[in-house]
């Protein structure tokens, strides 16, 4: 069958898969704890060579790489690792050649974090991985927002080629549904309620006890509440994190910007307005656009 880009055979794209794919950086703090940033699917977009060139040989993109440099998370950990699919498919085939599955991309990460306390953190498919990885390396806690639960509805050769050819192999779709994985510690799953793609896989894990969800009013999938809240979240303690979600129903539906506010110190205040004001202009700017498609569709 005829892909195609990035799954066609592409020599560009082999040449990037054959590095490592992968960013440690040592923080200087000494923690005993590391935080792995598994990239999602939107590492590139539009699936063609430029956007690819642009993105992943020009300038080296990772999920997080902003924020795996912020000051809150190299206080709070003593390693950062970022990591990354190139081929867009849900890490199936690991991150390289020498690390060419789920299960051998677990065994790189596990001799280096080995004896830290490990939490894992991805967004969409790299929500996926951050559960998965958290299993598989016995983790403190994981961070999924927008993650999938199952992936079995990606066997499609037109939107997943390696997910659907290797639907009937045991030891590449065993992971294909993650949904009853068992977890050695616990994790939270943030998702965005009105996103009809995110609902389904909410109601694979609505009932499950090791996991914290908390669902937020937006149709955005991957980003359900405004950036600048990142570095705080993840550098909180569970303990602490129980504390400042408990009020918080997780069926009732969070406005992203009032959680912003209610969960964040005053002191970060300056780093957050903007971004809120931002997120609000581009509100009015889509409600603009969408009433100006609407008159022009009734001329």
């Amino acid at each position: 069958m005829n892909y195609p880009f990035p799954w066609n055979g592409s020599e560009l794209l082999r040449k990037e898969y054959e590095k490592d794919n992968c960013i440690i950086t040592r923080t200087g703090a000494s923690t005993g704890r590391v935080i792995i940033f598994f990239s999602s699917n939107g590492i590139y977009f539009p699936n063609n060579e430029e956007g690819f060139t642009d993105r992943i040989i020009r300038r080296d993109y990772y999920d997080f790489k902003n924020l795996s440099s912020d000051r809150l998370i190299h206080d709070y950990y003593e390693l950062v690792i970022l990591v990354r699919d190139v081929y867009k498919q849900w890490y199936v085939n690991g991150i390289n050649p020498r690390y060419d599955s789920i299960d051998k991309t677990a065994e790189f990460l596990r001799e280096i974090t080995s004896g830290l306390k490990v939490t894992t953190c991805g967004s969409s498919a790299g929500g996926y991985a951050a559960v998965l990885f958290a299993h598989l390396l016995k983790a403190e806690r994981f961070f999924s927002m927008s993650g999938q639960f199952s992936i079995w509805h990606q066997a499609d050769p037109s939107v997943a080629p390696f997910i659907y050819e290797n639907a009937s192999c045991p030891e590449k779709n065993k992971y294909y549904d993650i949904s009853r994985i068992t977890l050695d510690g616990g994790g939270y799953y943030f998702w965005p309620s009105e996103c009809e793609n995110d609902k389904a896989q909410y109601e694979l894990v609505k009932d499950s006890p090791q996991i914290t969800i908390l669902s937020f009013k937006s149709k955005q999938h991957g980003v359900p509440f405004p950036y600048c809240c990142y570095p705080y979240i993840l550098s909180r303690s569970s303990a602490e994190l129980s504390s400042i979600f408990s009020g918080m129903k997780k069926n009732v539906p969070l406005r992203p910007n009032i959680f912003a506010l209610k969960i964040l110190p005053i002191t970060l205040y300056p780093h957050v307005v903007p971004g809120i004001i931002r997120r609000f202009i581009k509100k009015i700017h889509r409600g603009v656009k969408k009433v100006m498609r609407k008159l022009k569709s009734h001329r």
